[in-house]
């Protein structure tokens, strides 16, 4: 069991579609592809059709751009016409392989991801309902699943670049890259499973963007005790072509435990296909019932490079250091992440990685650790 824990501790989790390396495309705002205007969650028409394209290869599938396009709805072009309903299905499966390089080797399979998602649109997209759910794994008994849905929510466009979100979504903050391995996702209330219910707004310019979020917890699957509270919001600004820097700030409160998280970051894009993202954040927090306060330190790189077309180098470099001065043994106070591997699209609809993780541990006992990943994503 402790073993499932800390194995599922560095998967990189990524269960929303949302890449913010595309940047490297020249894409610089989420809202292009997604119907979240924040990121994750189902592609919108032109997200697909981008999907298909652009980013996938086609060599086991001999149609033009342009058919691929066209084919890019729900089952191909099935309901395409109908401009009210966008349903999605998204299915992840994990190979990993822990002691890669030692005489332990172990492999498993895990479902990670088996959501069904519907979009609903009216009045030209004024308004927009999306709603998922699916099975998550346990992370406490291995091979049982349990229903949940990372987004239930409802937007309104106030205008051509302003909208207002209300329901279950991520929190708005950061980046939002799908490596919820990293110490700024993981120990922060910002990983896969960390979604709240609450009220946010985005807006966008010609240089800027702004968002906000209001939030109480999640509504739908935390008990009350443990629903974090409070609000955040995030700032990007333009400095020309594919290039942004922004700030966050994040102030949440439960029953047990206050926290204030901040954050600078940047995304650059460079040749077709290329990027580079990082962000350097702080996040200090306090257990209300002792008073003892404390602050975590974290920061990552992570670039893609365009090999051919559908496929991609990603690397990532981590770095996490919690400032606690009496830790328990077996709890990790630094650490740094190496994370090598491919991203290829071979067709429209399919993704598969391989990366190899190599986890160190700095703190009292220096420790290595290898991990071989290997998913296969397909959404239809």
């Amino acid at each position: 069991m402790f073993l499932l824990k800390l194995i599922l501790l560095f998967i990189p989790l990524d269960f929303a579609y949302s890449y913010s390396n595309f940047i490297g495309y020249g894409y610089t705002s989420c809202l292009t592809c997604h119907y979240n205007p924040f990121g994750n969650g189902p592609l919108n028409d032109y997200g697909r059709a981008l999907g298909s394209t652009l980013i996938s290869g086609n060599s086991f599938l001999p149609m033009s751009d342009e058919a691929l396009g066209n084919n890019a709805g729900f089952l191909g072009s099935m309901l395409n016409s109908k401009p009210m309903i966008r349903p999605s299905i998204d299915y992840r499966l994990l190979r990993y392989t822990t002691d890669f390089l030692g005489e332990n080797s172990n492999s498993r399979l895990i479902h990670m991801q088996a959501d069904a998602n519907l979009v609903l649109r009216f009045a030209q997209d004024k308004f927009i309902f999306s709603g998922s759910i699916g099975l998550a794994p346990s992370f406490t008994e291995p091979g049982k699943y349990s229903k949940y849905s990372r987004e239930l929510y409802a937007t309104m466009r106030l205008s051509d670049n302003k909208r207002i979100m209300a329901g279950q979504t991520d929190k708005v903050f950061g980046v939002r890259i799908p490596d919820h391995i990293l110490g700024g996702r993981r120990f922060t209330s910002l990983a896969e499973n960390d979604q709240t219910t609450g009220v946010s707004y985005h807006q966008f310019g010609e240089k800027t963007e702004f968002g906000g979020h209001v939030f109480v917890g999640n509504m739908l699957s935390v008990a009350p005790e443990k629903r974090l509270k409070g609000a955040s919001g995030v700032f990007e600004y333009g400095l020309g072509g594919k290039t942004r820097v922004g700030a966050s700030l994040m102030s949440a409160k439960s029953e047990g435990r206050k926290s204030m998280v901040g954050a600078a970051h940047i995304r650059a894009g460079f040749s077709k296909g290329m990027s580079l993202i990082s962000e350097l954040g702080m996040n200090k927090y306090e257990l209300i019932q002792s008073g003892d306060s404390f602050s975590d330190t974290y920061f990552f790189i992570q670039n893609m490079i365009k090999l051919s077309r559908g496929l991609h180098l990603l690397t990532t470099f981590d770095y996490y250091k919690s400032n606690k001065e009496a830790l328990p043994e077996n709890v990790v106070s630094e650490r740094l992440t190496t994370l090598m591997g491919l991203q290829y699209f071979p067709m429209p609809r399919f993704e598969l990685r391989l990366e190899l993780t190599n986890t160190r541990i700095l703190s009292s006992r220096e420790n290595d650790s290898w991990t071989l990943l290997q998913q296969l994503h397909i959404w239809l």
